[in-house]
């Protein structure tokens, strides 16, 4: 039997601290080349100029709400980590046992979409994930050393999040070649 284990790691459920702050550096970035575009380039000094001043009025606003935005999803990032994290330490996650109903395996290189996520339904609850995902929760797909394949039996311990709508899996107990092998994910 193979385990993904995090209610025994608690301090392994983080939020992407780099990853969130990749964005909001970003934003800061083009609002200081606003600023400084605007502060910097006069009025009336020809063709060129105006374009560029033009281009700090529109970095402005889209920077402030750049910002604005990241911080509010960074914000929302940081407070489910650390309710996870609480109700983990609680006991309060929900549990799914058995063979899996589909299953289909994750693309080891995947894309921008969800299309290459791994996906598998066990007692009428279907997980998703990716192999590029940044997330706590167990995300590795079966090209790249997952644990969960299609004959498995699971026992899958997640928590729900609500803002993103998936689950995030605390604990995953897979056995292989315990059960027979499961049709591919509709």
């Amino acid at each position: 039997m193979e385990v993904f284990d995090l209610t025994h790691s608690l301090n392994q459920i983080k939020p992407a601290f780099g990853f969130d702050a990749l964005f909001a550096v970003v934003g800061l970035g083009m609002l200081m080349v606003a600023v400084i575009i605007l502060r910097s380039v006069k009025r009336g000094q020809g063709d060129t100029s105006d374009r560029m001043r033009r281009i700090g009025w529109f970095l402005l606003p889209f920077s402030l709400f750049w910002v604005t935005f990241t911080s509010w999803i960074n914000y929302q990032d940081i407070r489910h980590a650390y309710a996870v994290r609480r109700e983990v330490a609680q006991g309060l996650y929900f549990v799914r046992e058995g063979c899996l109903e589909y299953f289909r395996a994750g693309v080891a290189s995947p894309g921008k979409s969800t299309a290459g996520n791994e996906r598998w339904k066990v007692e009428g609850r279907e997980f998703s994930y990716g192999a590029g995902e940044v997330r706590f929760g167990y995300h590795a797909v079966e090209p790249r050393g997952g644990i969960v394949h299609p004959h498995s039996r699971v026992r899958v311990f997640f928590v729900e999040d609500e803002f993103l709508g998936r689950d995030d899996i605390v604990r995953l107990e897979a056995q292989a070649r315990a059960c027979p092998s499961a049709p591919d994910a509709p």
